[in-house]
């Protein structure tokens, strides 16, 4: 069939070959290596109730991300201050009267705020805002979690997959802390 040219192509067309390419990424290979290392030692606790201070413990069950840095955003909003300013109840000012009364004296002047909401927004400021991790059932641990070190944005695993994030999720922990009803069961 020489001098048969394929419908659609022109002479100054070159033909190109396809070039498939294979991304490999290590660090999957280096997470599985280091389970097995530490299993294979002896390193691994899979029982979070007799682990001790420092040991490596792999918990599993429901996953849970809250991101505390979302509700810091709005505090600062003025919108979310009056909203909160509203919803609280005013004190009983005497009869139907006396409250008309003091309601065209403050429609007049600007109302004082409230002395606990306003502790609670300054409080709000200081508090730590972290993205904290909850995992597992009866036991659970707790951690806090670094947003560089998530793959994805700590607000798309809740608008994506819920809360909790259903499943067998498994994590390697460092014990590092133990509930007071743990170690002191005088303690509630």
């Amino acid at each position: 069939m020489a001098g048969v040219k394929p419908r659609g192509l022109h002479r100054s067309m070159p033909i190109q070959m396809l070039d498939i390419q294979k991304t490999y990424d290590p660090l999957w290979i280096n997470t599985l290596n280091f389970l097995d290392q530490i299993d294979e030692r002896g390193l691994l606790n899979r029982d979070i109730g007799s682990a001790g201070f420092g040991e490596l413990v792999l918990i599993k069950g429901p996953l849970s991300i809250t991101d505390y840095s979302t509700p810091e955003k709005t505090w600062s909003m003025p919108a979310f201050r009056a909203a909160v300013d509203a919803g609280v109840p005013e004190e009983s000012q005497g009869n139907r009267a006396d409250r008309r009364r003091n309601n065209k004296k403050n429609s007049k002047q600007k109302t004082a705020s409230n002395p606990d909401i306003d502790m609670f927004f300054e409080l709000a400021r200081v508090l730590p805002h972290t993205i904290q991790l909850r995992i597992g059932q009866s036991p659970t641990a707790w951690g806090v979690l670094s947003a560089e070190g998530l793959g994805a944005a700590s607000s798309d695993f809740v608008l994506k997959l819920g809360d909790p994030i259903h499943g067998d999720w498994v994590a390697i922990v460092i014990m590092d802390a133990i509930p007071d009803h743990v170690t002191n069961p005088d303690v509630t």
